[in-house]
């Protein structure tokens, strides 16, 4: 991630792209956690 971030910045002088990416996924990390459920508790 940090090469491509310094490559994006060579290529368009900026860090901005570099900082949307890591915020969108964060936000898809964020959907998989509520996505996963607790298994069901098994019957003795």
């Amino acid at each position: 991630m940090a090469f491509g971030t310094g490559v994006s910045r060579d290529m368009l002088g900026t860090y901005e792209p570099a900082f949307l990416l890591a915020g969108v996924l964060c936000f898809v990390a964020a959907l998989c956690f509520f996505a996963v459920r607790s298994p069901a508790p098994v019957a003795a």
